[in-house]
C-alpha cells in the first residue's frame, strides 16, 4: 500500500487503479484493496480504487487487520487461474470469489499452469523454485496464457473507467 499511495502522487499518475496482482501478488493486491476500504493510513483513497484482478492465487478471509479483504465491497473484480495449476489448485482460486468484491467474475484457463509455462532448464516452474514443488504442464503455452490474461484484465479495466 505504501507503494501504491505514492505512485498515485506521481506527476501524471491516474485517477483510479485497477489492482492487480500473480500468485502471492494477488494476495498483496487484495491487502492493498483491503487497506483503502478501511482508510488505513498511507494507502490509496478508496475513491481511487478502480477494481481488482488476481491470477492463480488464493484470497482467504480473513480479518481487516491482516490485510486481507471484507467481502462487503462493490467494485469489478476477476479471478484467473490455470486449470492446471499444481500450486493453487483450482478448486482453492476458486474459494476466493466469496471473499472479492461482489459480483466476482471467474476465468478458468484451459491447459494452464500456475507460472504461465515460464520454466527453468530443469522443467521446474522458473518463478517458484524448489520451495513450492513442481507446477502443472501447461499444454495451453506461455505467450497464449499470458495473451488471455492480459485481454481479461484488459476488458475488466475497460468496466473500471
Amino acid at each position: 500500500p505504501p507503494a501504491v499511495s505514492a505512485a498515485s502522487a506521481l506527476p501524471g499518475a491516474p485517477e483510479r487503479w485497477l489492482l492487480a496482482g500473480h500468485s502471492m501478488g494477488g494476495r498483496a493486491a487484495a491487502g492493498a484493496l483491503a487497506a483503502s476500504l478501511v482508510g488505513r493510513a498511507g494507502s490509496l483513497p478508496e475513491a481511487q480504487v478502480a477494481g481488482i484482478a488476481i491470477m492463480a492465487s488464493h484470497v482467504e478471509e480473513v480479518d481487516v487487520e491482516s490485510g486481507m479483504l471484507p467481502s462487503a465491497a462493490d467494485l469489478p473484480a476477476l479471478i484467473i487461474y490455470g486449470s492446471e495449476d499444481a500450486i493453487v489448485k483450482p478448486h482453492d482460486a476458486r474459494k476466493s470469489m466469496h471473499v472479492l468484491p461482489g459480483g466476482c467474475a471467474e476465468i478458468c484457463l484451459r491447459g494452464g499452469n500456475h507460472a504461465f509455462a515460464h520454466y527453468d532448464a530443469s522443467g521446474r516452474a522458473a518463478a517458484l523454485g524448489d520451495m513450492w514443488g513442481t507446477d502443472g504442464e501447461c499444454p495451453l503455452g506461455q505467450e497464449m496464457q499470458i495473451a488471455l490474461a492480459a485481454g481479461a484484465i484488459a476488458a475488466l479495466a475497460a468496466k473500471c473507467v
